[in-house]
């Protein structure tokens, strides 16, 4: 039996064990990266040891909207799950950004596009639909969040279906994105589960 740890880093993160028989186990991170990197080692013991053929981490960076002390706790949580990671031995199969993992798991993209930004000699009417169309873009990138929310939830419930139970929540889309980054790692490998 081979297993893949899939990472989804945050405060709110999760990570996944997933074997090739598409038994999924979870751990939420919910702001306790001790309870994480235990997690991690936890893995690592016994039996599991030979079982684990790598981690795929989220490759991720903080939002233009994340303030600095925000960004750099972000930076340091991803940091330390990658440190554990070469510490305990476990080796790490990629670091994919989400819309290249979330393409090559199948689950569709398609962004809203943001209004261009009018020139200096723009009219005041050009101005406010500039105003009001940011504003509709702001709502449409909210809506594509929740939408891709229910899209990860839906594809790991396919990829995974007795996982289910643990996918439920709007919440879990956590756990179904390390399941999903899992599942990445077997297609990156070319191990089919």
């Amino acid at each position: 039996m081979s297993v893949i740890i899939g990472i989804d880093p945050g405060k709110t993160g999760a990570i996944c064990a997933l074997n090739d028989r598409g038994v999924a186990e979870f751990h939420d991170i919910d702001g306790s990266l001790p309870g994480a990197i235990h997690k991690l080692s936890t893995y690592m013991s016994g039996d599991h040891k030979e079982q684990i053929l790598g981690v795929v981490i989220e490759g991720v960076s903080p939002m233009p909207t994340d303030g600095a002390h925000n960004a750099f706790e972000f930076g340091k949580t991803v940091g330390t799950l990658r440190g554990a990671c070469m510490a305990l031995g476990i080796s790490i199969i990629a670091e994919p950004r989400p819309a290249d993992w979330k393409k090559a798991v199948g689950i569709a993209l398609n962004p809203p596009k943001c209004p261009k930004k009018p020139g200096k000699d723009a009219t005041s009417q050009e101005v406010a639909e500039y105003v009001a169309a940011k504003k509709g873009h702001v709502q449409a990138k909210n809506r594509y969040k929740r939408e891709m929310d229910i899209s990860s939830r839906n594809r790991a419930v396919e990829v995974c279906p007795k996982s289910a139970p643990m996918l439920m929540r709007a919440k879990d889309t956590d756990r179904a994105e390390a399941l999903l980054l899992s599942r990445f790692g077997f297609l990156k490998l070319g191990v089919v589960t």
